[in-house]
């Protein structure tokens, strides 16, 4: 009884509340989950993302990554797979961090999306090495190293365009 109970909570949160059984890009729901709401709540949220508040943000943020690991363990169980489209908690994980450090608004949040999908799809060096790891903290870590990879390019291309806003001003 105890193991079942476990698998479904498992399964519950590792598929982001059964988003990931949606028929299709599974990943790119999950991404697009953290978009959403970071849009509905962007009033709200700003707190978390900024320069001042991103310690408070980055312990839960970490406690978040753990959690996931535990979550997407024993995969092989819960769906049959190392690393099946179902789970989505990664992308969720990966996405947010893509945002840290930056003022959110509409043109931000859809261009982290697409860095983020970018990184997470091609993964490029250093995302696919971590890929390899075992179990949940693989699962987890290449989505968690492509929001790194995304939140640099991110922060790179703002600061950019407001050098050269700046400077046609």
């Amino acid at each position: 009884m105890k193991e079942k109970l476990i698998s479904f909570i498992r399964r519950i949160f590792s598929t982001c509340f059964g988003i990931g059984y949606i028929p299709g890009p599974a990943g790119t729901y999950g991404s697009l989950l953290v978009v959403g709401l970071l849009y509905f709540f962007m009033d709200k949220t700003q707190y978390w993302f900024i320069n001042q508040n991103a310690h408070l943000f980055l312990f839960v943020f970490i406690v978040f990554v753990f959690a996931g690991f535990w979550l997407c363990n024993d995969t092989i169980n819960n769906f049959g797979e190392d690393d099946p489209n179902k789970v989505n908690i990664d992308e969720f994980a990966g996405q947010t961090i893509t945002f840290l450090f930056v003022p959110l608004s509409v043109p931000v949040l859809l261009t982290g999306f697409i860095l983020f999908r970018f990184f997470d799809i091609v993964k490029p060096y250093p995302v696919h090495l971590f890929e390899q790891l075992d179990d949940g903290v693989g699962i987890m870590m290449d989505d968690v190293i492509a929001g790194v990879m995304a939140c640099v390019s991110l922060n790179l291309l703002l600061e950019v365009y407001g050098i050269i806003i700046a400077r046609v001003q």
